[in-house]
């Protein structure tokens, strides 16, 4: 297909934006000025996109995990406070302040070799407990256990095993096999974020599929692609925001045209666009209220066109020579 006519729509989220922080932009688009012919179709591209990073490494989606004593059997959350660290000796130090506050005299360091972390409990720690993050898609909490905590991204920053859905009674021992006062290591390296990317999605049937790990509701563990509403996938600077390299905003550029939706219908109308994590939570707020007052917002450029199909060469009209020119070719014969 080729593109006979477009435009370019500049958007910015905060203008349509719906209450609360989901981060959507619901915007009206005029028939008169994005119809089309019978037989065209519409492509919708995204090109560029901007947003400030106003928001922590640290989060309510990956700061909480549990002390589990299986005595009880009771489950004491572990918080991280919410922040943004961009080393892992300041992420220690938290996760130490955290710790310490559950059990008193637990520390945390951080060997920048084997890139782990090791908790090590105070004396006071039941001698059977250890730590416990749950992912959990389909099955709720165990009692004792906020529901807003039943899916965490915690088990990525700690390096460890998370509990997942089908666990059954007991949870998954995080560090691996160590319990009790004394020394918890992680058995994988650790991270100061969870985030890998941000996801532009859209009510616009898109046509693209996705894996289902990217959804909430559906199985973590599946073999099958699904719908999905992604339109575009953001791919981030640095793992975290640094001042020091001038890494406050998230820019995004395509010139290949990556990101796009071809719709098979003559009028686009009522469309809106949501910024989502690659689990499709909304990004992380400082506060509650921080999208509402226009502190989240993002910029996006769309290149609209019209597009049509291109005739076969059989199908092209041949354009005959006319007579004068055959009698000026044939007389130098």
């Amino acid at each position: 297909m080729r593109t006979v006519y477009q435009r370019n729509i500049f958007i910015d989220s905060e203008s349509g934006s719906s209450r609360g922080d989901k981060l959507s932009c619901r915007l009206n688009f005029p028939p008169a000025n994005f119809s089309i012919k019978q037989g065209a179709f519409m492509r919708l591209t995204l090109s560029q996109f901007q947003m400030k990073r106003q928001y922590y490494n640290i989060n309510q989606y990956n700061n909480t995990f549990f002390l589990y004593d299986p005595a009880g059997p009771t489950y004491t959350p572990i918080t991280i406070a919410p922040g943004n660290y961009t080393t892992f000796g300041a992420l220690a130090t938290a996760i130490q302040t955290a710790v310490a506050a559950v059990v008193g005299g637990s520390t945390c360091t951080h060997d920048p070799i084997t890139r782990k972390f090791t908790i090590t409990l105070g004396g006071a720690a039941p001698a059977a407990s250890y730590f416990v993050s749950f992912q959990l898609k389909k099955q709720g909490p165990p009692s004792g256990v906020n529901p807003d905590f039943k899916f965490m991204d915690t088990h990525e920053i700690l390096g460890g095993y998370p509990t997942r859905d089908g666990f059954g009674a007991t949870p998954v021992n995080l560090f691996g096999t160590s319990v009790g006062p004394g020394a918890h290591v992680t058995p994988f390296v650790v991270a100061l974020t969870s985030e890998e990317c941000l996801y532009v999605r859209t009510t616009l049937q898109t046509n693209n599929f996705q894996s289902t790990g990217f959804e909430l509701d559906t199985p973590l563990v599946s073999n099958e692609v699904i719908p999905t509403q992604i339109l575009a996938r953001i791919p981030l600077p640095t793992s975290v925001y640094q001042t020091a390299t001038d890494q406050e905003f998230v820019t995004f550029e395509d010139p290949n045209n990556l990101f796009s939706v071809v719709m098979d219908i003559q009028q686009l109308s009522g469309v809106e666009f949501f910024l989502t994590d690659d689990k499709s939570r909304p990004i992380p707020s400082v506060a509650s209220g921080q999208a509402d007052a226009g502190l989240l917002n993002y910029k996006m450029t769309m290149k609209w066109e019209v597009l049509e199909h291109e005739a076969p060469p059989s199908m092209r009209p041949v354009t005959e020579p006319r007579p004068d020119v055959m009698k000026v070719s044939q007389s130098f014969h």
